[in-house]
This record gives C-alpha cells, sequence and structure tokens, in this order.
C-alpha cells in the first residue's frame, strides 16, 4: 500500500515513480528538487523577482529581457523525460521564448516563441535522453513590450512521456 509521506508518493519506504488510475497516469514523480519555492541553486534567479504564489507554489517574475530562471536536470538514465512549468505572460508586444539546450548544445527547433500575453497555461516539452544528458529549460522575455510580465512555476521533470500535475520531489520530504 502506497503512503502520501509529506506530499511524496512512498510504498516501502521507497518514493514511487508513477501512479496510475483506472489506466490513466495521475502521478508521475518531480526528478527535479526545490521546485515549489525554487529553493537550491536556480540559475539567475537574483534577475527574478517572487510574486505571491499559483497553486502553493512560489511565482517568479521578470519585467525585462532575457535571463531566464532555471535549474538544470541530469538525466538519470536513458529514457523518455518530460519537463513541464506552469507560465504566464501579460504586456502589449511582448514576446516570450522557451529555450532548451542538451550538455551546452542549443535545440532551436524545441524552441517556442509566443507573441501575445495568456494566462496561467502548463507549457510541456517530452524529451528522449541518453544517461547524464544535461538538460537546461528556461522562459524568457525577448521582446520588451508595453508593461511586460513574465512569471512562472512548478518547474518539473519526470520519466516518460506524460506530463502530470506539480508534485514534490520526494527528496524535499523523506
Amino acid at each position: 500500500m502506497a503512503t502520501i509521506n509529506g506530499k511524496a508518493l512512498v510504498k516501502d519506504g521507497k518514493p514511487l515513480d508513477r501512479v496510475y488510475s483506472n489506466g490513466q497516469l495521475v502521478y508521475g514523480r518531480n526528478l527535479l528538487d526545490g521546485t515549489k519555492y525554487f529553493s537550491g541553486t536556480w540559475t539567475n534567479s537574483e534577475f527574478w523577482a517572487d510574486d505571491g504564489t499559483y497553486r502553493g507554489l512560489t511565482v517568479k517574475k521578470r519585467t525585462a529581457q532575457w535571463q531566464g530562471i532555471y535549474k538544470t536536470f541530469t538525466a538519470p538514465k536513458d529514457g523518455t523525460f518530460t519537463f513541464s512549468a506552469y507560465v504566464k505572460v501579460a504586456g502589449t508586444g511582448t514576446k516570450v521564448n522557451r529555450i532548451m539546450y542538451i550538455n551546452g548544445v542549443r535545440y532551436r527547433e524545441l524552441d517556442i516563441t509566443w507573441a501575445s500575453a495568456f494566462d496561467w497555461t502548463r507549457n510541456s516539452l517530452t524529451l528522449n535522453l541518453n544517461a547524464n544528458d544535461v538538460v537546461i529549460v528556461r522562459y524568457e522575455i525577448s521582446v520588451v513590450g508595453t508593461d511586460s510580465i513574465l512569471w512562472n512555476a512548478g518547474h518539473k521533470w519526470e520519466k516518460g512521456s506524460t506530463a502530470t500535475d506539480w508534485t514534490p520531489a520526494p527528496e524535499d520530504y523523506i
């Protein structure tokens, strides 16, 4: 029987990676720690301001170009992994990019550019990775318009090709 131990799903003292209900994936273990409060080492965090919460998660806000906040992910083994995060954009004429690097190489074909404002959405990206691949995914304003604001929260890396709702990494609690 699996139990919740500080919000992490644990069975026989070990964190579960995935949980299904009626054939649907309902839980994927977050492989990135410190994502609820942006705790630990987040590159470019000094350029972002805390701006309340969304779904109980600390929200980071930026109003200037570039300097996307991110925490480096290293693939624990070969396989398919999915990154997801909550993102929100405001402003007229604002452009925001999702930018991704694997082992220091930018993969522009996987970049996304949004050219208009939108409310909170869960953005995701699925990749086939090799063990020890180092991946960076970040969101940043590329064109500052009028009243440009980029918010993000709830970064998550999980095994498989399905993005599930944000959950904490078990290491944050056990």
